[in-house]
């Protein structure tokens, strides 16, 4: 059984999952079925979901470090390996060991120009002070975070250093790192149609309680929100749901 991970390009990127005898057989498939770009294809080698090479082992919830930068040569070329959730038992030595069995480009990795350990707390995030760029360089968007005093110094440092198109700065105001079952209990999604005397807007609410009546939606949505800097009318919303 050969298993394949699929992602489709056309607009927006999807990723599926098929079973064929080869690549071929798929690319033979979309170029005749569909209109998408099939920008790459992955043979799945190893999957606990399909078990495929799978192997049980328990896993052991221990201290890590935020992430590591590595930063790697081989003769010719350098690659930098962002790595997160290492565990904090790991050493610089034992890193260069374990990524010198990797390799840049078809070039075995010789030396290491730095390695970096970010230590943060588990699941906590200082956000006073954090700010989330986004910016556009060709088609792709991207989202960067950054502390800083005030949003003037990000945006000065971004155009001074950035190759992109800026489009937002967001200071973040709240950030939770609750984790709650998803039991499907809910509204997949009300979609809302607001309007005042010169204009409308659309709002999605995703994964509504479903124990909310449609007047509870709309009167929540009327306390707590505006539009265009006014109280929103409670009869000028349309709300259909998912």
């Amino acid at each position: 059984m050969n298993k394949y991970h699929l992602t489709l390009s056309q607009g927006r990127a999807d990723t599926i999952y098929l079973e064929a005898d080869s690549k071929n057989k798929i690319l033979n498939l979309f170029n005749t079925l569909s209109t998408a770009v099939v920008r790459n294809i992955k043979k799945v080698v190893y999957s606990k979901a399909f078990n495929i090479n799978y192997t049980e082992k328990p896993y052991v919830r221990v201290p890590v470090y935020h992430k590591v930068e590595i930063f790697a040569l081989s003769k010719s070329y350098s690659q930098t390996f962002t790595v997160f959730n290492v565990k904090r038992s790991v050493t610089k030595e034992m890193l260069e060991t374990e990524y010198k069995k990797l390799l840049i480009n078809d070039e075995p990795i010789i030396d290491f120009f730095s390695i970096v350990f970010f230590r943060t707390p588990d699941n906590v995030l200082d956000y006073r002070n954090l700010y989330q760029v986004q910016y556009k360089r060709d088609s792709k968007t991207h989202t960067e975070n950054y502390y800083a005093n005030d949003y003037r110094t990000v945006k000065e440092i971004f155009e001074n250093t950035i190759g992109g198109e800026l489009l937002e700065i967001r200071k973040f105001e709240y950030y939770s790192s609750s984790i709650v079952k998803d039991d499907g209990n809910y509204h997949k999604a009300v979609n809302l149609f607001v309007t005042n005397d010169d204009a409308s807007m659309s709002i999605k609410l995703p994964k509504v309680k479903k124990n909310l009546s449609h007047y509870d939606i709309l009167n929540l949505v009327q306390t707590n929100l505006t539009f265009n800097g006014k109280k929103i009318d409670i009869n000028k919303i349309r709300a259909t749901y998912k």
